[in-house]
């Protein structure tokens, strides 16, 4: 995150990978982090690179999901 901040030419987007907004998702997924972390770092990306622009990826699949909570 400081490199982040500080070189303004290291990057000039955020490719940000979307995977839930579930935490209980997150988890069945193996991810190592809850919506909390993530939104935690989303903020600090823009704070660090306000001018900076982010895209994201969704992929709606899930094994286990029970009936469209992702």
């Amino acid at each position: 995150m400081d490199a982040y901040a500080r070189l303004p030419k290291l990057v000039e987007s955020a490719h940000i990978p979307v995977q839930s907004g579930s935490d209980r998702v997150l988890k069945l997924m193996h991810r190592g982090y809850t919506r909390e972390r993530f939104l935690g770092i989303v903020q600090a990306l823009r704070k660090a690179q306000p001018q900076n622009r982010s895209d994201d990826g969704c992929d709606c699949r899930v094994s286990g999901r029970d009936g469209g909570r992702l």
